[in-house]
């Protein structure tokens, strides 16, 4: 039975949007900010729920000329948040999935407005392998961990 939904949500006003990462319970009582609303570029993009429910991933872009991505994690409960960093880091992490026990994450990882490849990695941060071909930054894979967590499958 769903007893609380987590979405990002936007509101907008004269010449302004910010965007948040929001809990509810389903009966639509309860509405509170897990993170607060926020207006571009600081927008969290592609937030992920992990399998328990208790964080969620997403994306973060940068500000210069060539948004690329930090990933970041963030406590359902108490909205403490901080960022994943990976050895060997190009420039961009971005775009993540979970592994279906919650231990690992599958990401695409590269130098912004170039190419990028697709990693794997802790959840926690540290050393990430990378996975399939070097690829054109405008490919942008979508992924998902098969049930039991052993392969990835990667749509271009």
């Amino acid at each position: 039975m769903v007893r609380e939904l987590i979405f990002r949500g936007v509101t907008s006003g004269p010449g302004v949007e910010t965007y948040g990462l929001y809990i509810v319970r389903a009966d639509g009582t309860g509405l509170r900010a897990i993170l607060p609303p926020t207006e571009e570029p600081e927008v969290p993009q592609e937030p992920a729920l992990s399998p328990d429910g208790t964080r969620i991933i997403y994306t973060l872009r940068e500000r210069d000329a060539y948004r690329g991505g930090q990933l970041y994690v963030v406590d359902v409960d108490s909205g403490d948040k901080h960022v994943l960093v990976f050895h060997g880091s190009i420039e961009s992490d971005c775009y993540a999935e979970w592994s279906p026990d919650g231990s690992q994450i599958v990401f695409n990882r590269g130098t912004a407005q170039e190419k990028y490849y697709l990693a794997v990695g802790p959840v926690g941060g540290g050393t990430a392998v990378d996975i399939g071909p070097e690829l054109p930054w405008d490919a942008a894979a979508a992924t998902a961990f098969s049930p039991d967590g052993s392969k990835v499958i990667a749509r271009y």
